[in-house]
């Protein structure tokens, strides 16, 4: 009886130390070099290339988990001078490893089933990290 409690103490513990790592702090996020960013907006405005500079966007990625992809959010960054032509509303997720990073979705109005899904491919880590950077600009604020 003993071994259970305890067992059960301990899985508990831990449960509760993981779920506030995970998302006690609030988004765990930082900020992208260079070659990520230029990658980011690359992989944004294909198939032309062209973005604006790049100080009208707000990039952050999902603090880095061992061995696994990286996760970043672009949105609008409303705050720059000079930037009002190239806002936008919503924002845009992208997925990579080291400096190169790929679009997986972007949007301002998703629904509830694909929210789900991209949810589930990102991961619950990177998706709490990025609620801030991306996540709730899609539109997914009410998922669980």
């Amino acid at each position: 009886m003993r071994r259970t409690l305890l067992a059960a103490v301990v899985a508990a513990l831990v449960f509760a130390f993981g779920a506030t790592a995970a998302f006690g702090d609030g988004a765990q996020t930082i900020a992208p070099n260079s070659k990520q960013t230029t990658s980011i907006l690359k992989a944004w405005s294909f198939p032309s290339g062209k973005y604006g500079p790049t100080k009208c966007y707000a990039i952050r990625i999902s603090k880095p988990v061992k061995n696994e992809a990286l996760w970043a959010g672009m949105q609008f960054n409303s705050k720059a001078s000079g930037c009002t032509k190239y806002g936008f509303d919503g924002s845009s997720i992208f997925y990579g490893t080291g400096n190169r990073f790929y679009l997986l979705t972007g949007a301002s109005s998703m629904d509830a089933t694909t929210c789900k899904a991209t949810a589930l491919v990102m991961g619950p880590n990177a998706w709490a990290n990025l609620v801030d950077s991306g996540v709730a600009a899609l539109g997914c604020q009410n998922i669980d």
